[in-house]
């Protein structure tokens, strides 16, 4: 059996005024939809003061591997230590968490201010121009840290590229796989 065009659109019209109808009739009563409540409706943001506590315990086990600092890398462990969501570019902007001292940021000089407005923890940002290597200001706020040499845990999303550079630029460096989250 076909059905017409002009039968289908006749069908159509009668259904969509039934249920109108049947929803106006029904509109003094509760459709279960109603009591439905959001599903996220007690979920709380995550604070400043819990991203702090992640940093302490990371610290700690950084601490206890023997590691200086960990380098994170735009993307899902920089939201989860400082709540910074950064695009990856071909651009580095990395955070550095020190076992010992503040957590701090290395950015393109051009996107220093962007990167200040978004920081609630730490506060030192170190920035390279264009015509100057990003690896290399890392190494040199490695240093501002205090940190000469040792073990540095690279996050294991952190892009090949990064880890070459700072391999190449601080060779007194051992770089090591390390995964910041547990």
């Amino acid at each position: 059996m076909s059905v017409q065009r002009k039968d289908f659109l006749r069908m159509s019209a009668g259904v969509s005024v039934l249920f109108g109808l049947s929803g106006f009739r029904s509109a003094n009563k509760k459709s279960p939809l109603d009591r439905l409540e959001p599903m996220t409706g007690d979920v709380v943001p995550i604070t400043t003061a819990e991203r702090l506590t992640r940093i302490e315990k990371a610290k700690k086990l950084m601490a206890e591997q023997k590691m200086e600092a960990i380098i994170l890398d735009c993307g899902t462990s920089l939201k989860y230590f400082t709540g910074i969501s950064w695009w990856p570019s071909e651009r580095t902007m990395v955070a550095i968490i020190p076992a010992r001292g503040e957590v701090t940021y290395v950015s393109p000089a051009f996107e220093a201010e962007r990167l200040r407005q978004l920081i609630s923890i730490g506060k030192d940002v170190q920035t390279w121009e264009e015509h100057e290597s990003p690896y290399a200001q890392i190494v040199s706020a490695l240093k501002g840290l205090g940190i000469e040499g040792g073990n540095i845990g690279i996050e294991e999303r952190l892009r090949f590229f990064i880890f070459d550079g700072i391999r190449k630029a601080g060779p007194s460096y051992n770089l090591i796989s390390a995964d910041p989250v547990t």
